[in-house]
C-alpha cells in the first residue's frame, strides 16, 4: 500500500544555479525527498520531477503507462515513510545561486503539470496550466533564451 502524504510536503524547492548555454542548472530539494535530485538540463529536470511525482504517486498521472513487460521506475530518492520526512527548516534553508523557487504541482492532466510557481525574490506567485507554461515562466524570469 502507497504511503498517504498530505499536500503541504508535496512542494518542491527548485534551487537555480546556472544558467548557461540556454538552460538552467540546479537541484530540487523537499520533504519528500531524502537527498537533492541534481539536473543538468530542462530535459533531465522533466524526466526527474515526472519520475518523482510517479513514484509518490502525487499527484497521480491521468494517462496510465502501460507495456507489455514490468518495468520498475528508477531510482529517485523519494522518502516512502513519514518518518523519512525532511524537516521544514532543512528544506528551507537551500538556495539556489542564480534563483529559488517552490513548484506546487496539482494535477498532471492531458500528460501536462497543472499548478504554480511561488518566486522567493518576492516576485509572487504564478500560475501555469502545461508544462510549456511553466517553462515560459521559468525562461522568462531567468532570461534564459
Amino acid at each position: 500500500m502507497a504511503m498517504q502524504f498530505n499536500f503541504q510536503t508535496a512542494a518542491l524547492r527548485v534551487c537555480v544555479d546556472s544558467t548557461e548555454g540556454g538552460s538552467f542548472q540546479g537541484r530540487i530539494v523537499g520533504q519528500r525527498i531524502s537527498s537533492a535530485i541534481h539536473f543538468t538540463d530542462i530535459n533531465s529536470f522533466i524526466v526527474q520531477v515526472d519520475t518523482l511525482l510517479d513514484v509518490q504517486r502525487f499527484p497521480q498521472a491521468f494517462q496510465r503507462i502501460r507495456s507489455f513487460t514490468d518495468k520498475d521506475l528508477p531510482d529517485v530518492p523519494a522518502v516512502q515513510s513519514r518518518e523519512e520526512l525532511q524537516a521544514t527548516e532543512d528544506v528551507n534553508s537551500e538556495s539556489g545561486e542564480i534563483a529559488t523557487f517552490m513548484l506546487h504541482i496539482y494535477t498532471r492532466k492531458n500528460a501536462c503539470w497543472q499548478g504554480h510557481i511561488d518566486w522567493l525574490d518576492g516576485s509572487g506567485r504564478k500560475t501555469f496550466n502545461s508544462s510549456l507554461e511553466f517553462f515560459k515562466l521559468v525562461d522568462d524570469k531567468l532570461k534564459i533564451s
